[in-house]
């Protein structure tokens, strides 16, 4: 595991500042605009580094007297008290390596490196802690776009800590400029490499790129699906469930590793196990199940049973869309840091049912619900495998290992919030919950059971969880 960067541990006295303004493509008036706010905001003109030397930032500083250098696009402008937020937020923070804001009109995520290898969004301004830079052989060509990116790349790589302030740090942002698709590529793909990643990067709008990443391990994936065998009418004909989201995945899915252990109701009709041994065949494992309604004791229970290295979680009223699904989730759930895994939920009518849970002010919802697919939050972060607060266990992907460790489910949360809660584990454990888009998959909400939330299980997770319910981390779109 690659060390932590060491940075340095700054006081009000020693958070000395250097400043290089981005000029790339930019016009006479943007540089003058960005280093007058610069003089504004506390920060003398002789720390600004104008034209850097050969060798970059870190060798142009080497023998200078400062800690902390300051990027900025030219053409931000810095609000009035961004040097004394920024010094405030280092005290406070010492070991912080990278330092970003919210804009204006604009929250940010909170760090999330998987996101960023497809988005950078850290904003028109930036702190860095030099010897951080210095540690990870950052900005040594330069102060461009695309270097500054990839700094914070490899500064998440390191294992560096990285301070996210939410007062803003300009008054103005401007866009960003244009940025060669091929540059991207092969800088994600350099990066992708040091990770011990295979993938495959696709261009997108705005700099951005798509990041469909490979496994080349094929573990057993087990399928664990509570069930009662129950029949709703879908798309205008009747059908039983657990049935359909089998045969959708045994006939759609092109990952093959994979068994069904099924948690069946005393009460499921017999004609309906039947069909799913027909189905499934030496892949099922059919788990009795004779006590009363409990979503996370019949997962827990599944689990028992499960001989795959993962467990995919799953629903019985769901039917896979992607074709490449299992795969896109494991490619993910393989990685170093990734505890859980989710995918993009769809409703009956086409429109987003989930993509990723969002906690704000107490109360557990979804993002984008309702949303069509051409939609997007402000920074677009919904079209790329991104980090999540949570994911719900209608679909979800994590080990065997990691569920024993946090201990399953919940089955004081029997209907409602079994999922936060074990998204809320994982990450105490230190992990992170994602999404990928590329997983997706029909979910027919609510068809199998009654959806009421009871206050007793609104109490319980907020009892254990309140803190981190409270504000939304990741999540831009509305709600928040």
């Amino acid at each position: 595991m690659t060390p932590a960067v060491p940075a340095q541990a700054p006081s009000s006295a020693t958070v000395r500042l250097a400043v290089a303004i981005d000029r790339a493509d930019a016009s006479t008036a943007d540089v003058e605009r960005s280093s007058a706010s610069i003089a504004a905001a506390g920060v003398e003109p002789r720390h600004v580094i104008a034209h850097l030397p050969s060798g970059g930032v870190p060798a142009a500083l080497d023998a200078s007297d400062r800690t902390h250098l300051l990027w900025i696009r030219a053409g931000a402008e810095l609000a009035p008290t961004a040097i004394a937020d920024i010094v405030a937020g280092l005290e406070r923070f010492p070991r912080s390596a990278l330092v970003y804001a919210d804009a204006p009109a604009l929250r940010r995520p909170d760090f999330s490196p998987l996101l960023l290898r497809s988005l950078d969004y850290l904003g028109a301004v930036r702190v860095f802690d030099l010897q951080s830079l210095r540690s990870v052989d950052a900005l040594a060509e330069g102060v461009g776009a695309l270097e500054v990116w990839e700094a914070g790349l490899r500064l998440a790589r390191a294992g560096a800590e990285v301070l996210h302030l939410s007062e803003p740090l300009t008054s103005r942002e401007p866009r960003p400029g244009p940025t060669d698709a091929a540059s991207v590529v092969a800088m994600l793909a350099g990066e992708l490499s040091a990770c011990g990643l295979d993938a495959m990067i696709e261009p997108g709008p705005g700099g951005a790129a798509s990041i469909e990443y490979h496994s080349s391990r094929r573990p057993k994936v087990s399928i664990v699906i509570p069930t009662r065998g129950s029949s709703a009418e879908v798309w205008g004909r009747s059908r039983v469930l657990v049935v359909e989201a089998v045969r959708s995945v045994i006939e759609r899915s092109t990952y093959t590793e994979i068994e069904f252990v099924v948690v069946a109701d005393a009460d499921t009709p017999p004609g309906v196990l039947e069909d799913l041994a027909v189905l499934a065949g030496e892949r099922l494992t059919i788990v009795p199940w004779t006590a009363p309604f409990n979503f996370s004791a019949k997962m827990n229970r599944g689990a028992v049973h499960a001989t795959g290295e993962y467990l995919l979680l799953l629903n019985d009223d769901v039917e896979v869309i992607a074709a490449d699904w299992i795969e896109r989730m494991l490619a993910l759930a393989v990685q170093r840091g990734i505890g859980l895994v989710g995918a993009h939920l769809y409703f009956e009518d086409g429109t987003l049912q989930h993509a990723g849970h969002v906690y704000r002010r107490g109360e557990p919802t979804h993002a984008a619900i309702g949303w069509s697919d051409d939609r997007s939050d402000p920074i677009g972060s919904i079209r790329f495998d991104r980090e999540v607060s949570g994911a719900t266990a209608a679909c979800a992907m994590l080990s065997a290992e990691t569920y024993r460790a946090v201990g399953g489910m919940s089955t004081l949360l029997p209907g409602n919030y079994n999922d936060v809660d074990l998204c809320m584990k994982v990450r105490a454990r230190g992990l992170r919950t994602v999404v990928t888009p590329g997983a997706r998959l029909h979910h027919f909400e609510s068809k199998t059971r009654d959806a009421t939330v009871t206050d007793v299980e609104l109490d319980i997770v907020r009892g254990r969880w309140g803190a981190w319910l409270e504000r939304e981390a990741f999540w831009t779109g509305e709600g928040v």
